[in-house]
């Protein structure tokens, strides 16, 4: 937004008093046109407010928004816009439209054109905004910017003499006083050790070139700037380099994040008993096995400790409420909270409304991040690593282990608490007994050996020994 405060004298010309300008805030950039261009007049009243309550005649607002000259005969106006009424109506003013080609030039802060692209006509890159307001104590004419005597004092507009680019380029954060050589050509071009001056109208395309084409293929402001300081240079070269590369759109869009990702790691809470907060997660696409393909898993977040119940992956949600009732519910009740993924079982209306109906809230992890739920990953894991140590070289009794991996893993002391999660919740130690000896009933036998040791095929062995004397031979000892 921006505005200029005129004055005319006893000749009535006007005469300027002061500028304004800056940029729309966040929250101002998203505002209606209507609201911005109302909000320039009330941010202009605001900063000259000294001059103008109180002026002995109403102040002349000029604006190219034509829908503003009835906003102070407005009925119904927005919870804004009604406060910013009240505000204004301490001043004495009238809003008169006038077309845009009418109203006076910008101030300079809005016709810098260095940033403008290759061949563009399309006016200056950046403009702090479509607003062009006068205010004055008088009838206002026409100010004409253009005139040469204000160019004279328009820092945007003079070319800096050798001497004033010398004190320029010594005030620069990377001046060499050891190195400083301003000269000017034949063609009137200027010089700096041995770079070439760019101009305000040039630096736009320089960065273009240097930068956004494929030769300059997007890099970084290191090493863009290392590749422009070969050939040109100008004072404030890398500040307006590292604004032009942060605003790149492609670069915005295509570029890898480099950053850390947001925000810290939160636990789950510790629940106050066990299985009062449990994780359940699904094992799927096994060797079939008594019928089952999948293993649910539910572990206590309290305890650590887990259980493992054979199903199948096509089961519907009611089969799971059944499966849960029977093989959980029975022991421990119902659970205070359950963690789970975002599976079509767990997130089914069904299932949902059968957990609100027992007063257990289901907890569904972030989308495409299994660390919610880590604790029943990493137990999902650990059961895999137990079955591929124990199971057959068919796959088919994997089933039959889920008791014993129960046992074995719900007596292993948890890092996290110092205890067995089986200890903790029943209070002591399970009997355990991992020396076998021979009964006088071979059927017992077999049936003891069958759980507690691992099945291999006949021939099994014989064939990897074959397969090491085969290819020992191809090789030298290392």
């Amino acid at each position: 937004m921006a505005g200029i405060l005129c004055q005319p004298d006893s000749s009535n010309k006007l005469n300027q008093v002061c500028y304004f300008s800056r940029k729309w805030t966040t929250a101002e950039s998203i505002w209606q046109v209507h609201d911005q261009e109302l909000g320039a007049i009330v941010v202009l009243f605001q900063e000259w407010r000294a001059w103008l309550l109180g002026a002995p005649q109403p102040t002349l607002v000029f604006s190219d928004h034509h829908n503003l000259c009835y906003f102070m005969r407005s009925v119904s106006l927005s919870p804004r816009q009604a406060r910013w009424a009240a505000f204004l109506s301490s001043f004495s003013f009238n809003i008169a439209h006038t077309p845009g080609k009418n109203n006076p030039d910008d101030p300079p802060s809005q016709r810098r054109d260095f940033y403008s692209p290759f061949g563009s006509n399309e006016g200056p890159l950046l403009v702090l905004s479509s607003s062009k307001l006068v205010a004055c104590s008088s009838s206002v004419g026409v100010l004409d910017t253009n005139h040469p005597s204000l160019k004279q004092h328009d820092p945007y507009f003079v070319v800096p003499s050798p001497s004033e680019l010398a004190r320029l380029l010594r005030l620069s954060k990377d001046f060499e006083p050891n190195h400083v050589d301003v000269w000017r050509d034949s063609q009137g071009f200027l010089w700096h050790n041995a770079r070439l001056f760019v101009p305000l109208s040039g630096r736009g395309i320089i960065f273009s070139a240097f930068h956004t084409s494929p030769m300059g293929g997007h890099q970084g402001l290191v090493r863009t700037l290392s590749s422009i300081t070969q050939t040109f240079s100008w004072p404030g070269l890398q500040k307006e380099l590292l604004f032009y590369t942060t605003t790149c759109d492609s670069c915005q869009r295509a570029k890898v994040i480099q950053q850390p990702p947001a925000g810290f790691l939160r636990s789950i809470p510790v629940s106050s008993q066990p299985w009062s907060i449990i994780g359940m997660d699904f094992i799927v696409k096994l060797p079939c096995s008594r019928g089952c393909d999948t293993i649910l898993v539910i572990v206590d977040t309290f305890t650590k400790g887990a259980h493992f119940i054979p199903c199948l992956e096509s089961m519907d949600a009611p089969a799971l409420a059944s499966l849960f009732l029977d093989c959980f519910v029975r022991y421990h009740g119902f659970p205070q909270k359950m963690i789970i993924d975002r599976g079509f079982l767990f997130i089914s209306t069904f299932w949902r409304n059968v957990c609100a109906k027992l007063g257990t809230k289901p907890t569904p992890s972030t989308a495409y991040h299994p660390q919610t739920d880590g604790q029943t990953k990493q137990m999902n894991q650990t059961l895999e690593e137990y079955l591929r140590h124990f199971c057959s070289y068919q796959q088919e009794n994997w089933v039959d282990l889920l008791p014993l991996a129960e046992l074995c893993l719900n007596n292993t002391s948890a890092t996290s608490t110092g205890f067995s999660p089986f200890f903790l919740w029943q209070g002591f130690h399970p009997r355990v007994n991992a020396l076998l000896s021979t009964s006088l009933v071979p059927a017992a036998d077999k049936f003891i050996r069958l759980l507690f040791t691992s099945q291999q095929p006949p021939g099994r062995i014989s064939c990897q020994s074959s397969a090491i004397d085969f290819t020992s031979s191809k090789r030298q000892a290392g």
